[in-house]
């Protein structure tokens, strides 16, 4: 049993199709893809590129409550700008998702036959998934799959699900709630299965250590808790002595963001962004240290209107996108470090480690491109929310 099965089931369904076919785990990252065949679009494209399914479609996914279904379901045409129709069967163990097949459709109205193909392979991928475990993959991928509950955009499922681990004593309040999110380096780009076996060894030992009283799992290729509040503090302390003391692991403990819910039994979605979003702006600002709370975040919540975009850099500074376009890796660090360290030369000499002729020099050089950007007060600000928001455009991609 191996991934070669599981795309020997994709390409001979795509071939029989007549469609382009791929496969997402839980987590939505790519499993297989099938070779082109039909309709394609840039939402497919991203997905094969990227080993992940593009935000945008994760977004519409939330918003119609699809991910905790177990039943087939339909993305129609022009769903998302320039989107072709895909169908979507949630390949089903024990009556949660485990993974997702996608087939692109475009115009094709499936027939009897197309859809008895589709659960053929459908039936054939669960069998090949559940068969690939070790033993010691099921305590990751069923708390994860919990986190997916409790995670829902739907409400009342997400509280339900929350409900739960109450009831189990993993979380011991039902009033307030908090999620962390832990960012790691060296996983972007990584086949989901390495990304899950980066993380098996670390989620056996937080469960036996600082992880007892919290569910931790994967969505989305993140480690993330749930705790109660009254928890949150302890979790957050041992967790970084043990995620920054790890040794022999290909992965490498960036940041944490979190976020408290005071009601989560009405869900925990708009918490998990949250806290994901914090974990960003900490691992990007290094000023704010590893860990960073949502509601600490003050001025720094104004980036999340904005997508993760050249364009969004632009208009928040245009002096900013400039220095990204002369030399970002000169120009445009410069301006953020110094502004990261609130003007302190010495500071920002240590942190670029050069002279201070060398920054006086690049200093008059963005000068000469900006104008008087750095030494106005608001216009410092957008400077430095713009150049911010480049260093979370580069960590997306």
């Amino acid at each position: 049993m191996s991934l070669d099965r599981i795309q020997d089931i994709v390409d001979n369904l795509a071939a029989h199709l007549g469609h382009a076919v791929a496969v997402n785990d839980f987590a939505l990252d790519l499993i297989a893809a099938s070779a082109q065949i039909g309709p394609v679009d840039q939402y497919r494209v991203e997905s094969i590129m990227n080993r992940h399914t593009p935000q945008e479609v994760i977004e519409l996914l939330r918003e119609r409550a699809l991910l905790p279904r177990s039943e087939p379901f339909m993305l129609e045409d022009n769903a998302l700008p320039n989107m072709q129709a895909r169908m979507c069967v949630p390949l089903v163990e024990s009556g949660i998702p485990i993974a997702y097949l996608w087939v692109m459709i475009g115009t094709h109205q499936p027939d009897s036959g197309y859809i008895q193909l589709v659960r053929q392979a459908a039936a054939a991928l669960v069998e090949e998934l559940v068969a690939m475990r070790a033993p010691h993959d099921d305590e990751l991928l069923l708390d994860s799959r919990r986190l997916q509950a409790v995670l829902s955009p739907d409400a009342f499922s997400g509280g339900y699900a929350f409900s739960s681990l109450v009831a189990d004593g993993l979380v011991s309040d039902l009033q307030r709630a908090t999620i962390a999110v832990f960012e790691f380096t060296d996983t972007h780009g990584a086949p989901p299965s390495e990304v899950q076996a980066y993380f098996r060894p670390i989620h056996r030992d937080a469960r036996n250590s600082w992880a007892r009283r919290a569910l931790l799992g994967l969505t989305e290729g993140r480690l993330t808790a749930i705790c109660s509040a009254a928890d949150a503090e302890a979790l957050i302390d041992q967790a970084q002595q043990a995620l920054t003391t790890l040794n022999d692991s290909p992965v490498h403990f960036s940041s944490v963001g979190t976020s408290t819910s005071e009601q989560p039994s009405i869900g925990l979605r708009d918490t998990y962004d949250e806290a994901r979003f914090a974990a960003k702006i900490a691992s990007t600002v290094p000023a704010i240290g590893k860990a960073a709370d949502y509601s600490d975040l003050g001025l720094f919540l104004a980036l999340r209107q904005f997508a993760l975009t050249e364009e969004s850099v632009r208009q928040l500074s245009p002096a900013a996108a400039e220095l990204r376009r002369r030399d970002s890796d000169v120009y445009a660090k410069t301006a953020l470090t110094l502004l990261n360290c609130a003007g302190d030369v010495q500071a920002t000499c240590d942190s670029l480690s050069i002279h201070r002729t060398t920054l006086y020099y690049r200093l008059e050089r963005i000068r000469d491109f900006t104008g008087d950007v750095i030494d106005v007060g608001w216009q410092r600000s957008s400077l430095h929310l713009g150049l911010l928001m480049g260093e979370l455009v580069d960590s997306s991609i």
